[in-house]
């Protein structure tokens, strides 16, 4: 019994110096070790403090003149905003004075148009109401007309109407005497006492037989003159 209690005892203290040595072996051999390794840590620490210590001048230098160059970019960039927007200005303040200019020459042509349309206008109403058809010529017995035709009457007397239209148309006539004598026996081949010995030529003016002949009677613009053969031109 003795001798199993020694082996226990031996036992144990070789278990607590096995323990004991590795205790410090931990203790002695690793934490070198780990020394190292958080030197080597501090080491490469130091190193890149240094590098950025170095590095850093340049670094912040390169960056000022970075920013130097970005706002002189920017203000440069204003500057050609605003001489753009200038020239903008400017060219858009000549092209709205060209087209005002142009939209007043626009309206002046226009308007120049319309006047001379509406002159045109009264001048062909002035000329329809001039050369309104103011002399005719008929046959009252076959009831055919022979003419009929615009004439000034202005101041004229009705022979010299008759004459001057009887000329433009063409038509033959025969006319005896002269001036204010002047008398009409013929007109396109219609004969006095043609068709009876009281059948001739009679002028009206505006309706009415004068008590004239037609070398005296004055005529004026607005009058219609009508020269009819007739059976009886006596009554």
């Amino acid at each position: 019994m003795k001798k199993k209690i020694r082996l226990i005892i031996v036992m144990v203290a070789l278990c607590v110096s096995v323990i004991l040595g590795v205790k410090y072996y931990q203790t002695n051999i690793s934490e070198p070790k780990n020394n190292k390794k958080t030197d080597i840590v501090l080491e490469n620490a130091q190193v890149k403090e240094k590098e950025e210590k170095t590095v850093d001048p340049s670094n912040s230098e390169i960056k000022h003149e970075e920013k130097q160059e970005d706002k002189k970019a920017v203000v440069e960039n204003k500057k050609s905003i605003k001489s753009e927007d200038e020239h903008n200005s400017k060219n858009g303040s000549s092209t709205s004075s060209k087209q005002q200019s142009s939209n007043t020459l626009i309206k002046q042509t226009s308007k120049k148009e319309t006047d001379s349309k509406q002159a045109g206008s009264k001048e062909t109403n002035n000329k329809e109401v001039q050369q309104i058809k103011n002399v005719l010529i008929k046959d009252e017995v076959s009831g055919k007309v022979i003419g009929n035709i615009y004439c000034n009457l202005d101041n004229r007397s009705a022979a010299d109407v008759t004459i001057d239209v009887l000329n433009k148309m063409g038509i033959r006539y025969k006319a005896v005497g002269s001036g204010e004598t002047i008398y009409f026996s013929s007109i396109n081949g219609i004969k006095e006492r043609s068709q009876g010995p009281l059948s001739g030529w009679c002028y009206y003016v505006n309706g009415s037989k004068p008590s004239v002949g037609a070398g005296l009677y004055k005529l004026k613009n607005g009058d219609k003159v009508q020269w009819v053969f007739k059976k009886d031109g006596v009554n």
